[in-house]
C-alpha cells in the first residue's frame, strides 16, 4: 500500500502521529507522501512498524 492511500484511510492527526515515530518532522512525512522524497532505510523499517506492515519499503521502491 502506498503512504498516500495508508495516510488517507487513516484517522486525522496520522501524519503527525507518524512523524513522531519515525523521529522526523512532518514535512518529511509530508513528501514522502507526495513522492517528493524517499525514506531512509532505517525510516521505512519504523514506517512499516507503525502502519503493523501495510506499508513496507517495497512500496517507496515502486513508486
Amino acid at each position: 500500500m502506498k503512504l498516500s492511500t495508508f495516510i488517507q484511510n487513516s484517522r486525522r492527526g496520522i501524519q503527525q502521529r507518524l512523524a513522531r515515530y519515525v523521529g522526523v518532522k512532518p514535512v518529511n512525512v509530508s513528501r514522502w507522501k507526495k513522492g517528493m522524497s524517499k525514506p531512509k532505510l532505517e525510516h521505512c523499517r519504523l514506517i512499516e512498524e507503525f502502519t503493523e506492515g501495510k506499508v513496507t519499503y517495497k512500496d517507496f521502491i515502486q513508486e
